[in-house]
C-alpha cells in the first residue's frame, strides 16, 4: 500500500511522511485532542494495517493534539454505566484485539511523543 491511498482516510489521525521516511501521525478529534471512543478504536488497526504495508515507512512517530495525547469525552458511556451488553462486548474485545496486533505488524521503530499529562 501507498501512502496516498491511506493519508487521508481518517477521522481521528492527520498522517504525513517525509522524504526520509519518517511518518508521523497526529491523533485529534476534530482538530483538538483525542477523546477516546469508538472513531478511534475502530480507525485506529485499519490505519495500522496501512502502515504496516507501507514499505517505504522508515520510522512511525505518533502524537497527539492540544493539550491531552488522549482524553476521555464527557458524553454518554455504556461501559462505564453498566449498560453494555454481550454483542457491544464483543466488538470492543474484536476491535481492542485488532488494534494491538495491527501495532505489533509494524516492523519499523514505533516512537510515541505524548504530550500533556
Amino acid at each position: 500500500m501507498e501512502l496516498h491511498e491511506y493519508k487521508d482516510r481518517w477521522t481521528t489521525a492527520d498522517v504525513s511522511r517525509d522524504d526520509a521516511g519518517v511518518l508521523t501521525i497526529r491523533m485529534h478529534w476534530r482538530g483538538k485532542s483525542l477523546m477516546w471512543g469508538g472513531p478511534p478504536h475502530q480507525e485506529l488497526p485499519e490505519l495500522f494495517n496501512a502502515i504496516a504495508s507501507d514499505r517505504e515507512n522508515r520510522v512511525v512517530i505518533i502524537t497527539g493534539t492540544g493539550d491531552t495525547f488522549i482524553g476521555l469525552g464527557d458524553g454518554p458511556n455504556p461501559l462505564a454505566e453498566g449498560r453494555a451488553n454481550a454483542t457491544v462486548w464483543d466488538r470492543i474485545i474484536w476491535e481492542g484485539n485488532r488494534l494491538v496486533d495491527q501495532m505489533l505488524a509494524i516492523e519499523v521503530p514505533v516512537i510515541a511523543a505524548v504530550n500533556g499529562p
